[in-house]
C-alpha cells in the first residue's frame, strides 16, 4: 500500500473459539459480518445500532456498509472496564 499508513491492525483481544484469533490482522475497512464476529454480536444488532445512529460509526460505500478498523478498536477500548 502506498504511503506509511498500515492497511491492517493487530487485534489484541481475547476471543472465543470460532471468532477471530488474537493477533489476527484486521483489514482497514471491515464488513458488518466481520465486526459482528469480532464483537460477538449479531449483524442484526449492528443494523439496529445503525438505525438508531448509536455507538459505532460506519462508512457507506454505495449501498454497502463498512466499519473502519480504528473505529472498532476505539469502540472496544472505550468500553474496556479495568479492575480497581
Amino acid at each position: 500500500m502506498p504511503g506509511n499508513a498500515p492497511s491492517v491492525w493487530s487485534l489484541p483481544l481475547n476471543t472465543a473459539s470460532g471468532r477471530m484469533s488474537v493477533g489476527m490482522e484486521v483489514p482497514e475497512l471491515m464488513t458488518a459480518q466481520q465486526v459482528a464476529r469480532l464483537l460477538g454480536i449479531s449483524t442484526e444488532t449492528l443494523r439496529k445500532w445503525r438505525a438508531k445512529r448509536k455507538c459505532l460509526p460506519y462508512v457507506r460505500v454505495g449501498r454497502h456498509i463498512r466499519y473502519r478498523a480504528a473505529d472498532v478498536a476505539a469502540f472496544v477500548e472505550q468500553r474496556t472496564v479495568m479492575p480497581v
